[in-house]
């Protein structure tokens, strides 16, 4: 009979503590202690700080490729609408490799713009989520340089194919019509 009022009980804590204080009133209420040593308050539903890393970096790499793709949109569309200045400069005899390089030195000024911005409001946000942060530094070195590092260099490769896709436009049919 101890025995299954205990699991009782133990279920019962789980579930609704009043309930649980409610059945033994003369038994104190407190957080059971598994075989293995963890105590049930850390499968709280709240209190998994591995699973909410791993979510939010999951949020994170969605964030990173939908911004790359926003890069490679605005500069498919500003390629676009400059096709005829494209065509008279490869007319005047630019190469695709200085045209391409035009399209991406323009566009990684405003990633460093981006980039520094973003960098300098990161140094003071960190403050607000380090709670959420799971065996990492606040101000971890190593993750402001890998991210000082992948922005230039993914938001170079995210301009540069539709730089490359434009330079390979005919002069004559970039010329003749919009």
């Amino acid at each position: 009979m101890a025995a299954s009022s205990t699991f009782c009980l133990r279920s019962l804590y789980t579930w609704s503590p009043t309930l649980t204080y409610s059945a033994s009133s003369h038994q104190p209420v407190t957080t059971n202690v598994l075989a293995d040593g963890r105590r049930d308050a850390e499968f709280a539903p709240g209190n998994h700080p591995r699973r909410r890393t791993r979510s939010d970096s999951g949020f994170g790499g969605a964030s990173l490729l939908l911004a790359i793709g926003g890069i490679a949109g605005v500069t498919l569309q500003s390629v676009g609408s400059r096709r005829r200045e494209i065509g008279i400069r490869m007319a005047l005899g630019a190469g695709g490799h200085d045209l391409v390089m035009m399209v991406v030195r323009e566009n990684m000024k405003f990633a460093a713009i981006g980039l520094a911005c973003g960098m300098a409001l990161s140094y003071f946000a960190v403050r607000v989520i380090a709670s959420l942060l799971f065996q990492t530094d606040s101000l971890d070195p190593l993750t402001f340089a890998i991210v000082a590092a992948a922005v230039p260099l993914l938001a170079g490769l995210a301009s540069w194919l539709p730089a490359r896709r434009a330079a390979g436009v005919d002069p004559v049919i970039a010329l003749s019509g919009d």
